[in-house]
């Protein structure tokens, strides 16, 4: 058995996941029932329920369809050399959907991600109009994530983001014990 520490946005913790079966891995990307109060958890659905908001705008947008599949290996081989993470929408949308965003900057750099594989994808292609098209759509992409990040903070009557970085800390604290013992 392998225990690994993924973490995204800042070294915010998101899952420990141990190898060993794929049932395994399941469980261990779950916390325990107990883990979390019910207040910890109602405040990592919230953030859920708004990283979904966010992909069904940008999903709405037929002008951001290149940007929800992976970049194809067969036409860019190139890309997956250059790429440091090859992230498209339909990798950040899973990732939400397994519940591996505990923080608002997790959800946002994978967002940012996806601009920059695209921006590297439009450098590798000078001239290329789909990769520019690709590279300013990305562009776009960050800025309306950014931009309801940044109203739903404000909207809010209380500071979920700072909540959910706090239960964040809670769980890489208690899977940093886990994984010294």
């Amino acid at each position: 058995l392998t225990t690994t520490m993924t973490t995204r946005g800042g070294g915010r913790p998101l899952t420990t996941t141990t190898t060993a079966t794929a049932a395994a891995a399941a469980e261990a990307e779950a916390p325990p029932p107990a883990a979390l109060s019910k207040r910890d958890e109602h405040c990592l659905r919230e953030l859920r329920i708004f990283f979904r908001a966010v992909l069904r705008e940008l999903r709405n947008d037929r002008g951001l369809a290149a940007l929800w599949r992976p970049v194809d290996p067969d036409e860019q081989p190139e890309f997956y050399a250059i790429a440091d993470d090859p992230l498209d929408l339909s990798v950040v949308r899973a990732r939400v959907d397994a519940g591996e965003y505990a923080t608002l900057d997790g959800f946002l750099d994978d967002v940012r991600a996806v601009k920059a594989n695209a921006k590297k994808l439009a450098r590798l292609m000078p001239g290329d109009a789909k990769a520019d098209d690709n590279a300013h759509a990305a562009a776009a992409i960050d800025d309306l994530a950014r931009s309801m990040a940044f109203r739903f903070e404000n909207k809010l009557g209380w500071d979920l983001v700072a909540r959910c970085d706090a239960v964040a800390a809670k769980l890489l604290r208690r899977n940093t014990k886990k994984t010294t013992k």
